[in-house]
């Protein structure tokens, strides 16, 4: 993801600049700011509502990898495919550590979303060894998992 920088700002104005959209970090130098805006899943490529959830359980197919479960099932009369992120409390009790877990799904998703087939429900649900994993690994992860079905 790439930092777009921005200008300068006051220790005053520091709230204000971070609250018009996107996100904002303070670096190293003396009051300056980096800003980076989140790309999110489009909403038509989110799976929201409970019964579509259960429904992937039910009917879908499972495989595992060290990081997640991956569930998918064919999508009811969708054109694109869409996806569910999973870390439950039985995963771990800090919402701080599911949060990541949640996160780092989610931006591997979205990294190869143009290149996954469409038609399809798939639901993530996260492992242990997320914890300490970095994206590069649970995308490599992914990728594995999405070829060896022939999603990808």
């Amino acid at each position: 993801m790439a930092f777009e920088p921005v200008r300068e700002q006051k220790e005053g104005s520091l709230r204000a600049a971070a609250g018009r959209g996107g996100r904002s970090y303070l670096c190293s130098g003396k009051h300056s700011l980096i800003r980076t805006f989140s790309v999110m899943l489009p909403k038509v490529s989110r799976l929201k509502s409970r019964y579509d959830f259960r429904r992937v359980k039910k009917i879908g197919k499972t495989l595992h990898s060290p990081y997640f479960t991956l569930l998918y099932a064919p999508a009811k009369g969708k054109v694109t495919s869409r996806f569910g992120f999973v870390a439950s409390t039985k995963f771990d009790k800090r919402a701080v550590v599911r949060n990541r877990a949640r996160r780092l799904m989610r931006e591997a998703i979205r990294r190869r979303l143009d290149d996954i087939r469409s038609g399809f429900d798939i639901v993530l649900i996260a492992k242990g060894p997320i914890k300490d994993a970095k994206l590069h690994e649970v995308s490599a992860s992914l990728d594995q998992l999405l070829s060896k079905v022939h999603l990808l």
